[in-house]
């Protein structure tokens, strides 16, 4: 079972208010912080992107430049890869310098 998203994560937005023609499908977001929970949409994050659109349905948003929001279900987490034993071997050496 995946880790549940949360502040900090780097995630891909694959859906949005829009659906299939909301245009920040595929844009890499940083997640900041919860909003709010959404009876209908579940958790809300807020997420910043350089290249972020907001999409205003309701009574607005009070997001910053570069920020929007976005419901927990339109976004999926992109998890670090692994790091290698050689890297592995190379921080710790580096640590110990």
């Amino acid at each position: 079972m995946s880790r549940p998203i949360q502040a900090g994560d780097l995630c891909e937005v694959i859906n949005g208010s829009l659906g299939e023609k909301s245009p920040n499908i595929g844009l890499i977001v940083k997640v900041k912080k919860l909003v709010y929970e959404c009876q209908k949409l579940g958790r809300i994050w807020r997420c910043e992107a350089e290249f972020v659109q907001r999409i205003v349905l309701g009574p607005g948003c009070k997001c910053p430049p570069g920020h929007a929001d976005f419901a927990q279900s339109w976004l999926r987490r992109i998890d670090a890869p692994p790091m290698s034993e050689q890297i592995k071997e190379e921080h710790a050496a580096g640590l110990d310098a």
